[in-house]
């Protein structure tokens, strides 16, 4: 799969990877302990490999827009984690003019602060429709990208999937530019991410559920 990679972040990014922690338990049951035989052949198959689940990669949508007090760079910072999401995230084939797709939903902690964070930085407003990525052609480190254009980064691992606008988001978000986001967020606060191609939509929306991913 090709995909391009996240090479700085300059708003820092918080690790979503879970990682069990299993304590060696030890008790007192009268038994003795078993002594291995003289020329006993050793384990030398290392340690049990942990499965590679979708809980164990890190998820973020990125924003970046301009910075008022910087003309020739723009601010980018994590909006939304994997914590943020629900686990009901499902992959979705190309239909009609659209193409592969995950359909998400956030919990409603996760949807206020994204809201609002949206409406404050101007996402919803004169940024709904002002973003040009192309990951195929364009600078794939965040703080290259024109000074000037609020777009929304889908990034797995640290690896671009997509960028874009939020385009008819904003509508739903901000209603009438009103900033009265609670019926979005009432109505489980669903919309979809955009992917490259039908494997990356398969692989996000396993992550998002914490399951398999290939």
């Amino acid at each position: 799969m090709q995909r391009r990679k996240l090479l700085a972040l300059t708003g820092g990014s918080v690790s979503l990877a879970l990682a069990g922690c299993t304590d060696a338990l030890s008790g007192d049951d009268g038994s003795e302990d078993e002594q291995e035989p003289n020329g006993a052949a050793e384990n030398t198959d290392g340690p049990d490999e942990q499965p590679d689940d979708g809980a164990g990669l890190e998820l973020q949508i990125v924003a970046s827009y301009p910075d008022p007090d910087n003309e020739t760079e723009p601010v980018t910072e994590e909006v939304l984690s994997k914590e943020e999401f629900r686990s009901d995230a499902q992959a979705q084939e190309p239909s009609g003019a659209a193409g592969p797709r995950v359909a998400v939903s956030l919990t409603e902690a996760g949807a206020e602060q994204f809201a609002e964070r949206m409406i404050e930085t101007g996402f919803t407003r004169e940024g709904r429709g002002n973003c040009d990525y192309d990951p195929e052609t364009d600078e794939s480190e965040l703080d290259e990208l024109p000074p000037d254009q609020h777009c929304l980064f889908t990034v797995l691992d640290g690896e671009i999937l997509h960028g874009a606008a939020m385009g008819d988001l904003a509508e739903l978000i901000d209603p009438r530019e009103s900033g009265d986001y609670s019926d979005w967020v009432e109505d489980e606060a669903s919309f979809v991410i955009h992917t490259q191609n039908q494997e990356e939509a398969e692989e996000l929306a396993a992550v998002l559920r914490g399951e398999q991913s290939e």
